[in-house]
């Protein structure tokens, strides 16, 4: 698919010009917001076309390593509670956290189906569906059940019953 994001915009270029704040590693602290910034507006910009980038993308589009866009990834949750639109979230791919787990924190924090939805941007099926396989497992697991067992009653991965 193709998609056209907005890698620079004019108040990029406006920030990189006139900013001048004149301590010791501004420009460090500076760049890594507006990094922040960037790769927001790329992951939300694609969602929004009706496409995904993965990290990987991320990290060639705006010239900066795999862990520092995990880094930010990561500054950005912290931050904010939003979790952003990456395709290894919503498709449940590579060593991040899974959407599974991340829909499985927010349920065990006591927040609803519905706001499950809306946070994470899955469909409330998927949501419902996540929290229907956690509680069957977390049944298994409290009547002492090994992992391998679990993972043969349910059909689950061993990696989704670990989760």
């Amino acid at each position: 698919m193709t998609i056209v994001l907005p890698l620079i915009t004019k108040q990029d270029v406006d920030r990189r010009i006139y900013y001048k704040k004149g301590d010791r590693n501004s420009n460090y602290e500076h760049r890594e917001a507006r990094d922040i910034e960037t790769m927001v507006r790329l992951l939300r910009e694609a969602k929004r076309q009706g496409g995904l980038l993965s990290g990987a993308e991320l990290s060639m589009l705006m010239n900066r390593s795999l862990s520092t866009i995990r880094k930010y990834l990561d500054a950005y949750l912290k931050k904010t509670g939003e979790i952003l639109p990456l395709k290894g979230y919503v498709l449940d791919q590579g060593s991040l956290p899974t959407h599974k787990g991340i829909i499985i924190s927010l349920h065990e924090q006591g927040i609803s189906p519905a706001d499950i939805v809306l946070k994470t941007g899955h469909s409330q099926t998927a949501v419902d569906r996540c929290i229907r396989h956690y509680t069957q497992i977390r049944k298994l697991l409290m009547r002492a059940m090994n992992e391998s067992a679990i993972k043969e009653i349910t059909g689950r991965t061993m990696k989704v019953v670990k989760e």
